[in-house]
């Protein structure tokens, strides 16, 4: 067996393990989780990117199941252009669960134009995740949670340097660099980096 062969098989059972989680309407599609019953923002954009991904590389093909999932992201986009961590006694906006909400919805948009995701919900999403700089590149995960952790700049930073050159503008792409350059100063001088800022 090759190692693309080896890789197929690994990604088809794991894709198999999230699926069964997955609930499917006429409408939409979305994740939720069998013990909590709690629907997974999170793992929707990311099974929806990863759904991207696959198609892009010719593994597999899902597009129905990316429309459906496309659907309900841009549904529960809040007005402020936020989506919401949910947990089981927590739902509320998330600078890193919209940071990876919009980015999976612009993947989206890039391999499949004819879903027509108006710029707007991009332009909107961009405009709250600059609202939650807590200081020169360093976001806040949420509402509960002002501290700064990497991972969030980093989500911040690789939506608003794609979104920001895709419409050109220098603000979100300024914003990103910023990010980026924030995460820099963290590395260890073994080449890791902490979870927080």
């Amino acid at each position: 067996m090759s190692l693309r062969d080896e890789i197929n098989n690994i990604t088809k059972q794991l894709l198999n393990g999230v699926m069964q989680q997955l609930i499917v309407t006429d409408e939409d599609a979305y994740v939720k989780d069998d013990v909590s019953k709690v629907i997974r923002t999170r793992v929707t954009a990311e099974l929806c990117s990863t759904l991207v991904k696959l198609h892009n590389l010719k593994i597999s093909e899902h597009q129905s199941m990316i429309k459906k999932l496309t659907k309900w992201l841009l549904d529960n986009q809040n007005a402020d252009g936020s989506w919401n961590e949910t947990h089981i006694n927590y739902n509320k906006p998330s600078t890193v669960f919209t940071s990876i909400c919009a980015l999976s919805l612009l993947e989206t948009s890039e391999s499949f134009p004819d879903l027509n995701i108006d710029e707007e919900i991009f332009d909107r999403a961009a405009k709250f995740i600059l609202k939650q700089e807590i200081y020169y590149g360093e976001y806040k995960k949420s509402e509960l949670v002002h501290a700064d952790i990497l991972n969030v700049d980093a989500m911040a930073a690789a939506f608003l340097l794609k979104f920001g050159s895709r419409s050109s503008n220098e603000n979100y792409i300024q914003a990103g660099k910023m990010a980026v350059a924030h995460i820099c100063s963290h590395q260890f001088i073994d080449g890791a980096y902490p979870y927080g800022g």
